[in-house]
């Protein structure tokens, strides 16, 4: 695509999928390389990406670019204010395998494992409607994060309590 193409990063919480330049995901695993922290919330069961810096110009502009909320932690003492967001969940899960390889040898270890351990915990809890299940959009992103890692799709309709046909048409 070029630095001036675009890459596409899934949008979980929504139906759709949103474009993100080439250049500011290039930049934006530049960034996180640097200053950012990829984590688990152990008690949450999600995996999370956070940035805080006093720079507030270039967290939210990578706060817009993952659709990220900034929060503010006012100055203490001699300390300036802090600016910072962090991205939780299927979203995090989404950025972290696009930014993976784009990362140095010991950011793409971390997020590895982080992204290993996240799809073993990988249940999908649908809705029973009339005997049937329906599957909530969160439970889609994943399905097809994980069908892009290989995992196939009988052993997905199993996991999800639904038809192979259905995780096809996904």
């Amino acid at each position: 695509c070029g630095e001036g193409g675009l890459a596409r990063l899934n949008r979980p919480h929504l139906t759709g999928e949103f474009e993100m330049k080439r250049s500011d995901l290039y930049w934006l695993a530049g960034l996180l390389e640097g200053e950012g922290c990829f984590y688990d919330r152990r008690n949450k069961g999600a995996i999370c990406i956070a940035l805080q810096m006093t720079d507030k110009d270039v967290v939210e502009r990578a706060a817009t670019l993952l659709e990220a909320k900034v929060y503010e932690r006012g100055p203490r003492g001699s300390r300036s204010t802090i600016w910072g967001f962090w991205l939780g969940g299927p979203r995090a899960a989404d950025a972290m395998t696009r930014l993976l390889p784009l990362m140095g040898a010991r950011r793409q270890l971390k997020i590895k494992n982080l992204l290993d351990d996240y799809d073993s915990k990988i249940r999908c809890a649908g809705t029973n409607l009339g005997g049937r299940r329906k599957l909530e959009v969160q439970h889609i992103i994943l399905i097809r994060y994980l069908r892009g890692k290989g995992i196939g799709i009988t052993k997905l309709a199993q996991m999800c309590d639904v038809s192979r046909e259905t995780i096809h048409s996904i």
